[in-house]
């Protein structure tokens, strides 16, 4: 009976022994399977960024033989698309729903007279869009300047929105030679007159007061294109560039005349910048840069387009810049002068108007849409990690800022700023853990005795149980305020606190054949925070003895910014100093008793068996100890949020505000549009995070390994 119960035991307990290797394995299993999707999810997400942007053809639709394109928009539920009769000059409507038919109204002109005349050249009339809006302008025969709001959701209802009339010396030609632009504030319009040439005049768009009418300027013979841009007049005419000039009230020839002649001119989505293409097909970029006060044009790249006959250049979305040579389409980026290599997707075309990514084409009596997928692929991994130079900056520069980001507007996405704070969050963290951590470390595991031992480490590396958002927290609210008082001392109590160190040690080698279990040191840590009090009693109460350490505007050596500093050194330090602290001992502790014991035999003190072989055998778990508290401060998220100044800056300053790579996807990601080029450059950030915590994470469980196998007993 006995046998037959010994014999069921121990069935049962191989059964539940195979459960439960079943059950860890397939938990290894999951751990490695969620391992492969995390990265799947990042690296699929990413992706898009490696794609080229592509031509994808949406509709097509058949126009009256007189009909011309010439504008259109997506609105939020349809494509709107306006087209002029030739011969009647009657506006039309086109209307298509995002999962309907095409729909055709007539433009109404209930506010305005009949636009039908048959005959009559249809120049008095021009098309805008502003903001969204698209606005239709009128020049009448008796200088009435009329603008209407075009409503596409209402069938082509129009809204009066501005009327004045012109000054009676304007006398414009029978082709109406003129260009209108729309602002938030203003409305200008470029006119050209029988009697004295182009007018420029410009409107106060809420008050329709006349604020600026410069006469007489002289642009040749040469239709002038104004350039859309808000922050800037500029004409192109005749194959150059022109500026108004504000203090003399003249349009100048800003390019060199030796320079030369300008093809096609475009504005981009900064409203501050150009992009050009000479006579020698070389793309320039020309941006507004204030210059000690004085707003300028400065060129910022120049390269060569391949191709012999430039067809068409033009802007397309965010950074995205098309140019049509020789019957190729070429993709440029507009920030970093990159260009792609050539698609032959589009057709021939007689009229094109591109919006947000969006393309209409008219092909005789066809009309066309397409539209650009991937346009963030424009954005190169080249262009995170260099100086670029952007709208309105006065240099080259690496920043980070996301808040005007969109896909219509101009990225600014380096990674250098984010690298830097944090690499040097990580560094703070490490200068302050690494002496307490490695010395606590050395202290229990060497100097104190089991009793000690078994006291200290569990208490230290309970720590690391508590979240590092209550650090943060404690750090922000109650540490910060506070240490501008104490940073005198804190910094006196860093410097003299080696020296007590060293003190110690002279009394520990003066006694190298008492029994020391360790006791002593914490008389020295009481010294030493009673130092550091001391030293704070000292600086209350004779303040003026250290006001000179202070920095001001006569001098000094040290800034009040420094408690950002010290206070994120310190927070962080306190956070990765479990870690570092609970491998670093492991390893001295596990060092072979007798490999000391024989440095005693041969006449060695403890401080002399410490420092010639037990940290040198301890030296790889050490250094792993070190790399996993460095991978951990880097991962790190909370503290970093709610400490540092979250301020992206490029500078290895440590006094400089910071914002890491944690921090930055804590901020920006619950924000940020799915499917975004900003979505996709944070999971890269997210990528670059990972690929970096594991290889410092796997080289560090490396040197834990051959620590382990070449000292094993």
């Amino acid at each position: 009976m006995a046998r037959d119960h010994l014999k069921r035991l121990q069935k049962q307990r191989v059964k539940i022994d195979r459960q439960v290797t079943r059950a860890i394995t397939f938990g290894g299993w999951l751990v490695l399977v969620t391992l492969l999707i995390l990265i799947w999810h990042l690296f699929s997400v990413t992706r898009p960024l490696l794609d080229d942007p592509v031509f994808v053809a949406q509709y097509q639709f058949p126009l009256h033989s007189d009909e011309r394109l010439i504008n259109a928009q997506t609105g939020y539920s349809s494509d709107e698309i306006l087209l002029l009769d030739n011969q009647t000059c009657q506006l039309s409507l086109l209307r298509k729903p995002r999962d309907g038919e095409m729909q055709r109204y007539q433009v109404e002109s209930r506010h305005s007279h009949s636009m039908a005349t048959p005959g009559v050249s249809c120049g008095y009339l021009r098309m805008e869009t502003h903001a969204e809006q698209t606005y239709l302008l009128e020049l009448s025969a008796n200088n009435l300047f009329r603008a209407w709001s075009v409503d596409g959701l209402h069938r082509g209802q129009k809204k009066l929105e501005f009327s004045v009339r012109l000054p009676a010396t304007i006398q414009p030609e029978s082709n109406l030679s003129w260009q209108p632009h729309f602002s938030s504030q203003e409305i200008t319009l470029l006119i050209k007159s029988i009697v004295d040439g182009w007018h420029y005049l410009q409107y106060d768009r809420n008050s329709r007061t006349l604020k600026k009418h410069i006469k007489n300027i002289n642009l040749g013979n040469a239709d002038p294109q104004r350039i859309d841009s808000d922050s800037l007049e500029l004409l192109f005419a005749g194959g150059h560039l022109m500026m108004l000039d504000e203090q003399h009230e003249q349009f100048q020839y800003y390019r060199g005349a030796q320079q030369p002649e300008i093809l096609v001119a475009v504005s981009l989505s900064t409203q501050r910048s150009v992009l050009l293409v000479n006579a020698q097909m070389a793309v320039e970029k020309w941006s507004l840069v204030n210059d000690n006060g004085v707003m300028s044009l400065e060129r910022l790249y120049q390269f060569p387009l391949p191709g012999q006959r430039l067809q068409k250049l033009m802007h397309v979305s965010g950074d995205l810049v098309v140019a049509f040579v020789d019957g190729k389409q070429f993709f440029i980026n507009a920030t970093t002068g990159e260009i792609t290599d050539y698609v032959e997707t589009l057709p021939a075309f007689d009229h094109v108007v591109a919006r947000a990514g969006d393309i209409w084409l008219q092909s005789g009596e066809t009309l066309q849409h397409w539209k650009v997928e991937n346009p963030e692929s424009v954005v190169s991994f080249a262009s995170f990690w260099q100086e670029l130079w952007y709208d309105g900056y006065p240099e080259p520069d690496y920043i980070w800022q996301t808040s005007s980001a969109t896909d219509q507007a101009q990225a600014k996405f380096s990674l250098v700023p984010l690298v830097m704070g944090s690499i040097k969050a990580a560094f703070l963290a490490i200068v302050v853990a690494m002496p307490l951590a490695i010395g606590s470390a050395i202290y229990t595991a060497y100097y104190a005795g089991p009793r000690l031992r078994r006291l200290i480490k569990p208490y230290v590396e309970v720590l690391e149980a508590i979240p590092s958002v209550v650090i943060g927290f404690l750090a922000a609210i109650w540490l910060l305020p506070v240490s501008e008082n104490y940073l005198l001392a804190v910094l006196l109590f860093l410097l003299f606190t080696p020296l007590f160190l060293l003190l110690f040690v002279w009394l520990n080698e003066t006694n190298r054949h008492r029994n020391i279990y360790g006791w002593e040191l914490l008389f020295f840590t009481l010294l030493i925070f009673a130092f550091l009090f001391a030293f704070h009693w000292l600086q209350s109460a004779n303040p003026d003895w250290f006001r000179w350490l202070w920095r001001t505007d006569t001098g000094g050596l040290l800034s009040s910014e420094l408690k950002s500093t010290f206070v994120l050194a310190i927070a962080l330090g306190i956070a990765i100093i479990p870690t570092v602290f609970s491998i670093a001992e492991d390893a001295i502790y596990q060092v072979p008793s007798s490999l000391a014991k024989a440095s005693f035999a041969m006449g060695a003190s403890r401080t002399q068996t410490l420092l010639r072989i037990v940290l040198k055998v301890a030296l790889p778990g050490i250094l792993s100890a070190l790399m996993l508290g460095f991978a951990r401060a880097v991962g790190e998220t909370m503290i970093v949020l709610m400490v540092s100044g979250n301020t992206p800056v490029a500078d290895w300053s440590l006094l400089e505000s910071m914002r890491s790579m944690t921090a930055n996807l804590a901020i920006e990601l619950p924000e940020a549009q799915p499917d975004s080029v900003h979505y996709q450059v944070l999971f890269f950030i997210a990528l670059l995070l990972f690929m970096f915590t594991f290889v410092f994470n796997t080289l560090a469980e490396f040197l834990r390994i051959r620590l382990r196998h070449r000292y094993k007993l």
